[in-house]
């Protein structure tokens, strides 16, 4: 039975695959959390599933995520312990003094990775608890090319990249797998039932952007907090739709 459309064949790209993905490349994720969301845009289109193993400690630890990539670039850009002044970091990042002060080294401040101290200078007392792996998929009915395109360009913040398709449409992406093998993509299908099958194994492989990478971890540890909070606020209302919600978003 094939699916009527890609929305629910994204829907059926839930906990079962990331547990495959997990089981086939060995991915070890003690005291880590399996987060996935559902159409993530870091800048270079977006992403039908992200998926990562979020550090337990980064989700117990109640910090704002950052997801500016002026902030992440000044946060890992100062050495821990060292004092910088806000001429270094406005050379090194290109934002105006004003703006890196009230907005980003304030921000940092708050979530107690930075310290202020006198004249304009500060210091970093914190590191930034990041995730491991990073997933990223495209999902098609069956354009594997377009979707190969697209998944390509996730690797600038993914470590695994796949398309994945309807099963009763692989014949021709199985024809080029040179084609998935040659850009560093995996292959993958799903039936209306939610079976997987993992074709290719997609090659982990270094992201070209680490701080983005991280960014899409912030993403995802986002997603998990905004349901917590709204689940506090009001209990009651949202507890059905906050059981779903979280569910879906961890493993």
């Amino acid at each position: 039975m094939k699916f009527s459309s890609e929305d629910q064949l994204v829907s059926k790209i839930g906990a079962k695959f990331g547990r495959k993905i997990a089981e086939v490349h060995k991915l070890k994720y003690k005291r880590s959390t399996i987060i996935s969301k559902k159409e993530v845009s870091l800048g270079w289109g977006i992403a039908d599933v992200v998926m990562s193993f979020v550090d337990n400690r980064r989700l117990s630890n109640k910090k704002s995520p950052i997801l500016s990539l002026g902030t992440m670039t000044i946060l890992d850009s100062m050495p821990i312990g060292k004092i910088v002044n806000l001429e270094y970091l406005s050379s090194i990042s290109g934002i105006q003094k004003s703006v890196l002060k009230n907005k980003h080294l304030k921000m940092l401040a708050i979530n107690n990775y930075v310290e202020f101290l006198e004249e304009n200078t500060f210091v970093k007392v914190n590191e930034l608890i990041t995730g491991n792996e990073v997933i990223a998929i495209e999902a098609k009915l069956s354009d594997w090319k377009r979707a190969l395109y697209q998944a390509c360009r996730y690797k600038l913040f993914a470590d695994l990249s796949y398309v994945v398709l309807d099963s009763t449409h692989t014949i021709s992406a199985i024809k080029n797998l040179d084609s998935f093998r040659k850009f560093g993509v995996g292959l993958a299908c799903i039936d209306t039932r939610g079976n997987i099958d993992i074709i290719l194994e997609a090659p982990k492989q270094e992201p070209t952007s680490n701080r983005l990478k991280t960014i899409a971890n912030e993403i995802l540890l986002e997603s998990v907090l905004v349901t917590n909070l709204d689940r506090s606020s009001n209990q009651s209302t949202h507890q059905d739709a906050y059981s779903q919600t979280y569910q879906q978003a961890v493993l």
